[in-house]
C-alpha cells in the first residue's frame, strides 16, 4: 500500500470511529500480531487477564489434556493456549463461518495445530459429537441489545453476533453455563470472561448448575471481569 494510500485510510478511519485494527487487519494479543477484520472482535486486555489466569492455574500442575474454547472468533485464545500447553488438545468452536476463516488464518500464521469446529455448543445434536475436557473457556457475547454505553466504534463495526446476547446480556452463559459441567471432567474448570456489572449473575448461574470453587475476579481497574469455577 502506497504511504499516501495508507494515510487516507487512517484519517478516514478516525473520522468514521472505524477501529483502526480493522484498517490495518491487526491486534495484538499475548505478544503475537493477530490479523483481525470485520467477522470477529478486536482483541481485549481484559482477555489477556483471562490468559494470565489459567496460566497460572497450571503453572504448577498437569497441563490441562483437552481444552475447549467457546465462541473462538479470531482464535486468540486457543492459539495461546496452545503455544502454552503444547502437548494439550486444543478445540475452538464457534458459529460463524467468516470468523473461523481468520482464526485459521492465525492459526496457520504461528504455526499452531489447534481443531477449528463450526458449530453452535446450545445445539445438542451439535455438542453430543464432543470429548469431555479438563478445561472450557469462552469469552461470549454479553452486552445487553439495548445497551445505552457502547461506543460507536463498537456498536457500528464489531460482529453483533460477537458483542450482544439478549436484553440483559446474559443469554451466552445461561446457555454455556447449563451444559459445560456435563462436558467437563471431574474437578475440570470453566473460565468465563464477564461484563463489569454481571459478577454477582454469573456466580449464580453457576450456583445453580452445582459449580464449586466459584470465583469472581477483576480485572486491573477493579471491576468484575472474570468468572471460574470447578465442576
Amino acid at each position: 500500500m502506497e504511504p499516501r494510500e495508507h494515510a487516507f485510510q487512517l484519517l478516514q478511519a478516525l473520522i468514521t470511529q472505524r477501529p483502526i485494527q480493522y484498517i490495518l487487519n491487526e491486534a495484538w494479543f499475548d505478544n503475537r500480531n493477530f490479523w483481525v477484520d470485520e467477522s470477529v472482535l478486536i482483541p481485549r486486555p481484559e482477555t489477556e487477564e483471562l490468559l494470565d489466569w489459567i496460566k497460572r492455574r497450571y503453572a504448577s500442575s498437569k497441563n490441562p489434556a483437552f481444552i475447549l474454547d467457546i465462541g473462538t472468533g479470531s482464535g486468540i485464545l486457543p492459539i495461546s493456549l496452545k503455544r502454552q500447553f503444547p502437548e494439550s488438545t486444543v478445540q475452538a468452536l464457534d458459529i460463524s463461518t467468516p470468523a473461523l476463516k481468520v482464526a485459521r488464518k492465525n492459526a496457520d500464521r504461528f504455526d499452531t495445530q489447534i481443531d477449528l469446529i463450526e458449530m453452535n455448543f446450545t445445539d445438542p445434536a451439535q455438542r453430543s459429537k464432543l470429548p469431555k475436557y479438563d478445561l472450557i473457556v469462552s469469552n461470549p457475547p454479553y452486552i445487553g441489545v439495548y445497551d445505552p454505553s457502547v461506543e460507536v466504534s463498537v456498536r457500528n463495526y464489531e460482529p453483533h453476533l460477537a458483542l450482544f446476547a439478549g436484553s440483559d446480556g446474559l443469554d451466552a452463559y445461561r446457555e454455556i453455563i447449563a451444559q459445560a459441567g456435563e462436558w467437563l471432567v471431574t474437578d475440570g474448570w470453566l473460565v468465563l470472561e464477564i461484563g463489569h456489572q454481571q459478577g454477582d449473575a454469573v456466580h449464580e448461574l453457576l450456583t445453580q448448575n452445582n459449580f464449586t470453587q466459584i470465583e469472581i475476579r477483576q480485572d486491573l481497574a477493579g471491576r468484575d471481569r472474570i468468572a471460574l469455577a470447578k465442576n
